[in-house]
C-alpha cells in the first residue's frame, strides 16, 4: 500500500511539471516567432516562466483559495501563450492539459470540475481566426479543436481518478495505523491481564498458607496447651503413691512440649513464606507463554533443555520479565507470528534467546523495555545481544550461575499456531 502510494503521489505532484517541459520543447523547435514576431520569444520565455512558477506554487500551497489564484495565472498566461499558435495546437493543447490536471488535483471536487469546464470552453473559443501583430492567424480545423478538447477532459478526470486513489490509500493507511495502534493497546492489556493472574494466583497462595497457619494455630496450638496445662496440673497434684504414674504423666508433658515447639517452628516458616513474594520459577514462564500465545494467536514454542526449576527469585524475576518483554515487541515492533523461547546451560552459566520471524531490521534505538533489560542484565552480571535481519528480530541473555546443576529438568511446550 505504501508503494502504491508513493508512486501515485508522484505522479500527481511532477507529471504536469513533464507536460509544461513538453510544451516548452516544442516551443523553443517549432519557432513560432519566426512566422509572428521576433519579440515572441522573450514573451514566451516569460509566460513559461510565469506557468512554471504557477506549478511550483500550488505544489507549495495547502490553501484552496491561494491555489485558485494560481490556477487562474496559470490559464492566463497559457492562454496568452497558445492565442498566436494559429492552427498548430500541439504547444498550447499541453499546456491546458496540465492546467487541467491541476484543477482535478488541487481544487475540491465541485470546484474543479467547474472550473475545467469554464477553462475548456474559453480554449475551445480562443481557436478563431485572429490578428496579431498585424498578420491574420487562421484557427485550427475542427479535429484540431476537438481533439485539444478531448485530451483537456481525459487529463481533468485523470487528475480527478488519482485524487480519489490518493484519498482512498490515505483513508486506508489511516486506518491501517488505527488497527495497529490498537493491537498495540490490546497487547498492554493482555500483558497487564497476564501480570494481575499472576499476582492473583501469588495472592491466593498466601491466603492459603495464612488460613493453614490460623487453623493450626487455633486447632492443633490450642490442643497441646491444654494438654500440657492438664499435665502440670496432674504432676503438681501427685501424692506419691506411684512412681510409675508419675514418669507417664512427666514423659506425657514433655511430648506435649516438644510438640508445641515443633508447632511454633512450622508457624514461624509460614508467616516467613507470607512475608515473601511468590516465586516468578520457570513453570510461571511456561504458564505466561501459552496465556501469550491464547489471547494474541502468536505461536510460542518453548524449549528448556536442561535447567532447574528454579534460580533463585532475583533471576527468576529477570528471565519472567525478559521473556515478557520478548513476545510484547515479537508482537508489536516486528508483527511476528512465531516466537521460539530458548533456555539451557553450559559451562559459562544460564543462556536464554527469543527469536522471532517478524520484520527484523536494524535496531536503531532502543526503548525503555530493552534498556531496563539491559541494565538488569548487568546488575546480575550477564551480557545481553540485540540481533535484527530480514528474517527477524533476536534477543539473546547470558548469566552467570553459582553452585552445582541439582534439580535440572527438561521442559517443552508450543502454544498457538
Amino acid at each position: 500500500m505504501y508503494t502504491s502510494f508513493v508512486w501515485v503521489r508522484w505522479i500527481q505532484s511532477f507529471l504536469p511539471f513533464g507536460i509544461e517541459a513538453t510544451s516548452l520543447g516544442l516551443f523553443l523547435l517549432k519557432k513560432p516567432w519566426d512566422t509572428l514576431d521576433p519579440s515572441f520569444l522573450r514573451q514566451g520565455l516569460v509566460l513559461y516562466g510565469i506557468v512554471l512558477t504557477c506549478q511550483v506554487l500550488l505544489f507549495v500551497f495547502r490553501g484552496t483559495r491561494e491555489r485558485f489564484v494560481s490556477l487562474v495565472v496559470f490559464f492566463s498566461a497559457s492562454f496568452v501563450i497558445g492565442y498566436p499558435m494559429g492552427q498548430d495546437v500541439s504547444i498550447e493543447t499541453l499546456l491546458y492539459a496540465a492546467g487541467l490536471f491541476n484543477l482535478g488535483a488541487y481544487l475540491p471536487y465541485g470546484t474543479g470540475v467547474g472550473m475545467g469546464v469554464l477553462m475548456v470552453s474559453v480554449s475551445v473559443y480562443l481557436q478563431q481566426d485572429a490578428f496579431v501583430w498585424r498578420k491574420p492567424i487562421g484557427g485550427p480545423e475542427l479535429d484540431g479543436i476537438l481533439f485539444m478538447g478531448g485530451v483537456e477532459v481525459v487529463f481533468l478526470f485523470l487528475a480527478i481518478g488519482l485524487r480519489e486513489a490518493v484519498n482512498t490509500i490515505e483513508l486506508g493507511q489511516k486506518q491501517l495505523d488505527q488497527l495497529t495502534s490498537t493491537v498495540h493497546n490490546l497487547t498492554r492489556a493482555n500483558v497487564s491481564f497476564q501480570e494481575y493472574a499472576d499476582s492473583i494466583v501469588e495472592t491466593s497462595l498466601l491466603q492459603e498458607r495464612k488460613r493453614i497457619s490460623r487453623e493450626l494455630h487455633d486447632t492443633i496450638g490450642y490442643s497441646l496447651t491444654n494438654i500440657r496445662m492438664l499435665m502440670e496440673e496432674a504432676i503438681g497434684q501427685y501424692d506419691g503413691s506411684s512412681e510409675d504414674f508419675l514418669q507417664l504423666l512427666t514423659y506425657a508433658r514433655d511430648q506435649a512440649k516438644t510438640a508445641m515447639e515443633e508447632a511454633r517452628a512450622a508457624f514461624k516458616a509460614l508467616r516467613s513464606m507470607e512475608v515473601e513474594q511468590a516465586p516468578l520459577d520457570l513453570r510461571s514462564i511456561l504458564r505466561l507463554a501459552k496465556a501469550f500465545s491464547e489471547a494474541t494467536h502468536l505461536k510460542v514454542t518453548v524449549d528448556f533443555s536442561n535447567t532447574r526449576q528454579t534460580y533463585g527469585n532475583e533471576i527468576d524475576r529477570f528471565l519472567y520479565r525478559f521473556v515478557q518483554e520478548g513476545m510484547t515487541n515479537a508482537l508489536r515492533h516486528g508483527q511476528a507470528t512465531h516466537l521460539e523461547i530458548y533456555l539451557h546451560e553450559d559451562g559459562e552459566g544460564l543462556k536464554v534467546s527469543l527469536i522471532d520471524n517478524g520484520r527484523g531490521g536494524k535496531v536503531s534505538q532502543e526503548g525503555i523495555g530493552l534498556l531496563g533489560m539491559r541494565e538488569r542484565v548487568r546488575e546480575l552480571g550477564g551480557e545481553l545481544h540485540i540481533g535484527g535481519g530480514s528474517h527477524g528480530f533476536s534477543l539473546y541473555a547470558s548469566l552467570p550461575l553459582e553452585g552445582g546443576s541439582n534439580g535440572r529438568q527438561k521442559n517443552q511446550g508450543s502454544f498457538g499456531g
